[in-house]
């Protein structure tokens, strides 16, 4: 049986060395995986025995060592981003820093990917949603195929319902995510990309919502 009382107790030593900073804590509770760059907060553990345990500690501790050592926090903080935009940026830095680290150690790959598929691959979003949610699920996916094929489906399905009525939207958020990336090599550029991809949402709120054209 594991015991989840010395996964946890080894923790702030696999996070102080994967990321590159002494003196991590790490803290057990609440519903999501985050940290400050000083502290990582982790979601409640299943119980001793659970086959997910191991595997859900690995991916989300290497997931926020990842921040820790390759997220800037003051580029955030600093710019003056919508909440969309945020969540656009989290998705974006979330895979740049998981494959930045994934390249110093190989092994976090086989953890990031059991991560993903364990929370993206289960009930998948429902395509006939609104515009407003299949959005973000759709950069979620496209973002997460790149390293987890298996995922292609249900991008391919969430892309397949933008495109009946925002085909130049779903285009306009494949060509920058494509940009992104090659190019995504800072928090500060994924930050510019997000940017970019709101703008582009909001663009095509504004010109779905314009008045037709009085043609009388």
């Amino acid at each position: 049986m594991i015991d989840t009382q010395a996964v946890v107790r080894s923790l702030p030593l696999v996070a102080g060395v994967l990321g590159k900073r002494y003196g991590i804590s790490v803290e057990i509770g609440g519903s999501r995986a985050c940290t400050d760059g000083k502290t990582i907060q982790l979601p409640a553990l299943p119980p001793d025995g659970d086959p997910t345990l191991l595997g859900l500690v690995r991916g989300y501790i290497d997931n926020e060592s990842a921040h820790i050592r390759h997220t800037d926090f003051s580029a955030i903080a600093a710019g003056k981003v919508t909440p969309l935009g945020k969540h656009v940026w989290n998705i974006i830095e979330d895979w740049r820093v998981e494959d930045a680290l994934a390249r110093i150690y190989p092994g976090c790959r086989t953890n990031f990917d059991w991560l993903i598929g364990h929370h993206f691959g289960g009930q998948a979003p429902d395509p006939k949603g609104s515009l407003l949610r299949l959005v973000p699920d759709y950069i979620l996916y496209t973002v997460r195929a790149w390293d987890v094929p298996a995922l292609a489906e249900v991008h391919d399905r969430l892309g397949a319902a933008i495109r009946q009525d925002r085909p130049a939207l779903a285009d306009g958020i494949d060509a920058i995510l494509a940009e992104t990336r090659i190019g995504c090599d800072s928090s500060h550029s994924a930050i510019l990309y997000a940017a970019r991809i709101v703008a582009l949402i909001g663009k095509e709120a504004r010109e779905s919502s314009a008045p037709e054209p009085n043609k009388g």
